[in-house]
């Protein structure tokens, strides 16, 4: 098994493609351009995961992931458009919408698993709040 395949994102994101696949295929004659970003855009999240997997804990892997989390938004958009069009059926678009939000809900699980390391490992810098410090006096003069 790669390692990849052992990431519950991963796992929801190809079943997503799987479904958005069978899903888009009568419509590939009347939406063309929606039918392939929609396909594009899921296919693009399972393999921003499974890049992410292979390059482990480097900066890297949280770009990975967070493009997977775009992509998974940018299916959810265009999974919207298709439905108010009316040429994605019901049924199918409430599959690959519940898939899209599975996928989403693990893909931000894994940011936050990903985000929270060890006391021993954090720098810190890392509790500091931007926003909350307090200029110096001085800092006009």
């Amino acid at each position: 098994m790669k390692s990849f395949e052992k990431l519950d994102a991963w796992k929801v994101c190809h079943a997503l493609v799987l479904a958005t696949w069978k899903a888009t295929k009568p419509i590939l004659d009347t939406e063309r351009e929606l039918a392939h970003r929609l396909r594009y855009v899921t296919l693009r999240a399972a393999g921003r995961l499974a890049f992410a997997s292979a390059v482990g804990g480097s900066p890297m892997f949280m770009t990975a992931v967070i493009r997977a989390d775009g992509y998974i938004s940018e299916a959810g958009y265009v999974l919207d458009l298709l439905r108010v069009m009316g040429t994605v059926p019901e049924p199918a678009w409430q599959e690959l919408d519940g898939l899209r939000g599975r996928a989403s809900f693990y893909v931000t699980k894994l940011l936050h698993d990903s985000y929270a390391l060890p006391d021993d490992l954090r720098s810190p810098l890392d509790d500091l709040d931007m926003l909350d410090w307090d200029e110096p006096e001085d800092w006009q003069k």
